[in-house]
């Protein structure tokens, strides 16, 4: 009798106990390469404290854009995962539509700490006076050349003395001259809903769509014109490819694009499916607006939340403050995954020194941290997501439609003020 007694409530102890654990697991949402990264880091931290229980389950970002607004609307914040990543474009975004998911950083992150990060990362993330997310990664925007579409002299003249947009487009027809075969384009996107260039261009300037509050609107004003005209420019001359699906990293590997311009953790892409390219490849600094001016540009970045309502968030937190500032877990994720570190004293490690034979063993992490403080912070305001949907419309109108170039943006600035204002 006793026997049939125990025996359940052993089994509902052991069912208690599984489930406390799995209440004491973190959860992490990441996309692509970020899930190693962050694999790694679990292991890393486990080794200063054996007791913490973490895994990560890998989603698209418009994944967990679904699954964060799905949460919102049902009033469900257990829903989500106790750490988030998130892209620098959509951080305002959601800390408006639910700014009381965001755990807040201040009472974790002293004065020192955050003197240890590049200080557009910190500005980006500080909100209402809170540091509502940490730096996980940041994005200088270089071009990815493929050598064997170059002339080895022309890509040393520009190692050496860089280039402007405009020499951008000369070396992009020179380039489709050479080969007439198959279609060759410097750089390609899907040009009816990226903004890369555009954004790449007004970035070192200072400027994108709005400042951080939407109290300045820089759409059609003398560089946004100039950047659009530069745009329309290289896509009438073939110099910019449109890709319908998006896909351009297919194409960069099959040797069609010979200078894409995007974010840096493009290379830790490229390695993860193009292997078979190693050494095909030089970064190149960005062109610049003139000889005079900096072609520093950095044009996003991601960043780590805690979920504030779920039961473990100090612990979580406790995980993302010490991952974000750890020098050896930063680095293995550069070496893992591509992804530029946002603390400076990183770029001091002997990592930084090191050829990368992937990109024919050029050390360039000297040169882009060397960059990065040039580089002035744009932001993305909380109406960052609707301007950008009427950006793409209007870029299509300008590109696709031979629409006024100069009415299109004037009407786009009106829009964006009304709704702003509205």
């Amino acid at each position: 009798m006793k026997k049939t007694i125990l025996l359940p409530l052993a089994g509902l102890l052991l069912s208690l106990t599984a489930c406390n654990n799995q209440q004491d697991i973190i959860t992490i949402w990441a996309w692509n390469q970020n899930v190693a990264i962050m694999e790694d880091a679990i292991s890393r931290y486990k080794e200063i404290e054996p007791s913490f229980n973490g895994k990560v389950e890998s989603f698209s970002q418009g994944d967990i854009q679904t699954k964060f607004f799905a949460a919102k609307q049902l009033a469900n914040p257990t829903s989500l995962a106790d750490v988030m990543l998130i892209d620098a474009m959509n951080l305002n975004v959601y800390y408006d539509q639910w700014s009381d998911l965001f755990y807040d950083f201040n009472d974790d992150i002293d004065e020192t700490s955050l003197e240890l990060f590049v200080p557009s990362t910190i500005q980006v993330s500080t909100i209402d006076e809170k540091l509502i997310a940490m730096p996980y990664g940041i994005a200088p925007t270089y071009v990815f050349a493929y050598r064997p579409l170059w002339n080895q002299t022309w890509l040393d003249d520009i190692l050496e003395n860089g280039w402007t947009w405009d020499d951008y487009k000369i070396y992009g027809q020179l380039i489709k001259l050479q080969n007439t075969t198959k279609d060759v384009y410097m750089t390609a996107y899907n040009l009816r809903i990226d903004d890369r260039l555009y954004r790449t261009m007004t970035s070192q300037k200072g400027e994108w769509f709005t400042d951080n509050e939407g109290e300045i609107v820089y759409l059609a004003n003398e560089n946004s014109i100039q950047a659009m005209t530069w745009v329309k420019d290289y896509f009438s001359s073939g110099v910019l490819g449109h890709v319908d699906t998006g896909d351009y990293r297919s194409m960069m590997l099959n040797g069609q694009i010979a200078a894409q311009i995007q974010g840096f953790f493009l290379g830790g892409q490229l390695k993860n499916v193009g292997a078979h390219t190693s050494g095909d490849w030089v970064l190149l600094p960005l062109p610049s607006w003139s000889e005079a001016d900096t072609s520093a540009s950095i044009t996003g970045g991601t960043y780590l939340y805690v979920n504030n309502m779920k039961p473990n968030k100090s612990k979580a937190a406790d995980f993302v403050a010490w991952y974000t500032t750890n020098v050896d877990a930063l680095v293995s994720g550069l070496s893992i995954g591509g992804i530029f570190p946002a603390v400076v004293d990183t770029y001091s490690t002997d990592y930084f020194a090191e050829p990368d034979a992937f990109f024919g063993n050029q050390a360039y992490l000297e040169q882009v941290a060397s960059s990065v403080p040039l580089a002035p912070a744009i932001y993305a305001s909380k109406y960052n997501a609707w301007i950008y949907d009427q950006y793409a419309l209007a870029q299509e109108k300008i590109l696709f439609d031979d629409v006024g170039l100069i009415t299109t943006l004037d009407g786009l600035k009106n829009d964006v003020q009304a709704h702003i204002q509205g």
